[in-house]
């Protein structure tokens, strides 16, 4: 099991609907750009296969990783006390792993249980 997307009682992780009723302060800049990476995977795939460049789906793996990485080590997470803020940055560590886990199928690399 992926522990990151449990919450401090152990439910899973954030419903959309959630997220989405979140008041604007609790999404950080670095926040937003994790998600507009995440959205721009669909993109980047179509932009690949076109070109025949697969190296720009490998590229975008890395950089969304990166931003993960950037991300994770700026704010708490499980340990966030503010519910909101943890909502926010539960929702937008499940998009990323989504759109992380979608490019690893495509890459052909397994995913691991843990990170």
């Amino acid at each position: 099991s992926r522990a990151l997307f449990l919450d401090a009682e152990g439910a899973t992780a954030v419903a959309p609907e959630a997220a989405a009723a979140l008041p604007p302060e609790v999404w950080a800049d670095d926040l937003w750009d994790l998600l507009l990476a995440t959205a721009q995977i669909q993109e980047t795939v179509e932009r690949a296969g076109d070109s025949l460049e697969l190296s720009l789906v490998a590229r975008h793996a890395l950089d969304l990783a990166a931003k993960f990485h950037g991300v994770y080590h700026r704010h708490p997470i499980l340990q966030e006390d503010d519910a909101a803020l943890r909502t926010a940055r539960l929702a937008a560590t499940r998009a990323f792993m989504r759109g992380l886990e979608a490019l690893a199928e495509l890459l052909g690399l397994p995913m691991p249980e843990r990170m």
